[in-house]
């Protein structure tokens, strides 16, 4: 009698134990994205001569050199992709222009679009990808400008970023931000073109650097 008492108590534990393993939860995670195929940026490099500048034209306040196109086009894009957003971005000084980072003392960069908006650091320009040629363009134009006026002479470089993203639904909220492992813009200034040029890395990276002298 004592023996199956033994036993039916062994059984009882037994029982319960595989309950406590049946009763564990397991929680699967799964994680993922969906995203545009990005375009093709067609236009390697844009060149724009920027020529001398003089230094008696620019110093009085907001005087500047003329303006000088420049047009980014994109190829190729995939048919769920109706739009691209471009985010421009660079060293601004205390005018909110972009910062001179040659010589010259008292000169800034501007850069606007086709509606004469002017683009500054952050400011982003969302073109609508044509439905039949699956194209795109982004008309922009720069120019140097004297905000306080009493340019000096010397040279004129400002770097800005401009990553590209894909935007299905029209709303400038709506690209992937920008990774952090996209690379930082290395043209070399040393290297003298007196242009503004736009230079491809990556599919859908890029760099906008104008390169001038004023004499």
């Amino acid at each position: 009698m004592k023996r199956l008492h033994k036993r039916f108590l062994l059984a009882t534990f037994c029982a319960l134990f595989t309950a406590t393993l049946q009763a564990a939860d397991v929680t699967i995670t799964v994680i993922g994205r969906v995203v545009a195929k990005p375009c093709t940026i067609q236009t390697k490099e844009a060149n724009v001569n920027l020529g001398d500048l003089y230094t008696r034209n620019l110093q009085q306040p907001g005087s500047a050199s003329g303006w000088h196109n420049i047009t980014l086009s994109l190829t190729d894009c995939p048919v769920e992709t109706s739009a691209v957003t471009a985010i421009v971005t660079g060293s601004t000084d205390n005018t909110g222009y972009y910062k001179n980072e040659g010589t010259a003392e008292n000169i800034q960069i501007e850069l606007r679009d086709d509606q004469d908006a002017t683009l500054k650091n952050g400011d982003s320009k969302t073109v609508i990808v044509d439905e039949i040629t699956r194209n795109a363009q982004f008309p922009l134009k720069a120019r140097a400008i004297t905000v306080n006026g009493n340019a000096s002479q010397g040279t004129i470089e400002a770097l800005g970023f401009a990553p590209i993203f894909p935007d299905t639904c029209y709303h400038l909220t709506h690209y992937w931000p920008a990774a952090a492992d996209i690379p930082v813009a290395s043209d070399n200034p040393v290297h003298y073109a007196d242009a503004i040029r736009y230079n491809a890395r990556t599919p859908l990276q890029g760099s906008l650097l104008p390169l001038t002298r004023l004499v």
